[in-house]
């Protein structure tokens, strides 16, 4: 079964070397420079797998990327980035839609790992993201 990539990155160089690890005989590998047109390949490809630098992309907040991929019920998120605040990332893991996490600055290794989980189905969380997480300290104090 072939695996349809949207790739939703704008630096260039992110691009090229993401579509050379997700490139395979039975991929197809699509970019979307805005949100506008991720939209648009999610309602052709609705089973895809979407990568997408949330912090270099155009959604106006983090609510407006959980929009979207809600939206999409059948797509599979990978949010790869160079920094995400632990807030940013303790929304995104509370959400309906489960989105994978790792950093662009993470081993091949386990960049590599993060696009095979997510093409299963599964959810990714890169150690470094877990720890972001758990360093978010409560915002009120607990009674």
């Amino acid at each position: 079964m072939m695996t349809t990539f949207i790739i939703a990155d704008n630096q260039e160089l992110t691009r090229v070397g993401l579509q050379s690890l997700v490139s395979e005989d039975d991929a197809q590998v699509l970019y979307a420079p805005d949100k506008a047109e991720l939209i648009a390949l999610l309602m052709q490809y609705e089973e895809s797998v979407v990568i997408v630098d949330y912090t270099l992309f155009d959604f106006t907040d983090v609510d407006n990327l959980l929009i979207v991929a809600e939206r999409f019920k059948n797509s599979h998120w990978l949010l790869i980035s160079d920094d995400l605040t632990g807030e940013f990332l303790k929304r995104v893991f509370y959400a309906s839609k489960p989105m994978g996490v790792v950093f662009k600055d993470q081993s091949l290794h386990i960049i590599r790992e993060a696009i095979q989980y997510t093409v299963s189905g599964n959810r990714y969380i890169s150690q470094r993201a877990v720890g972001l997480l758990l360093s978010q300290q409560p915002e009120e104090p607990a009674t």
